[in-house]
């Protein structure tokens, strides 16, 4: 696999879905990022206006120190509200560790992958 354009940007930095397609655009390999980016037209476009219409409405200044954002899963506790499906070809973005490497990343936030 070719190597990365440049290294990722700090986490900190990226605010925005289109904060990460920007890094990822700019750190990976034109062959990989061709195809994560190359989905159908119009399904790319129902993805965007989807993720488009969630709005998260700030609080600010309020106590932040105590958030859970635990959850559960088929019944087992999770540390996240979401989850991680399969990725197909994921070992052209994470390299030669293939999917153990989201295995991994998964377990490490304590979050839940599934298999479909």
């Amino acid at each position: 696999m070719p190597a990365p354009s440049r290294p990722p940007p700090p986490l900190a930095d990226l605010c925005s879905c289109s904060d990460f397609e920007r890094a990822a655009r700019e750190c990976l390999p034109d062959v990989v990022w061709d195809y994560i980016a190359g989905g159908e037209a119009d399904t790319m476009e129902e993805n965007r206006s989807a993720f488009g219409a969630f709005k998260l409405r700030p609080r600010v200044l309020r106590d932040i120190s105590a958030v859970d954002i635990t959850s559960t899963l088929f019944g087992a506790a999770t540390a996240t509200p979401f989850y991680l499906s399969s990725v197909a070809k994921g070992g052209i973005v994470s390299g030669e560790a293939g999917e153990a490497a989201f295995v991994r990343a998964v377990a490490t936030a304590g979050s839940t992958y599934i298999v479909p």
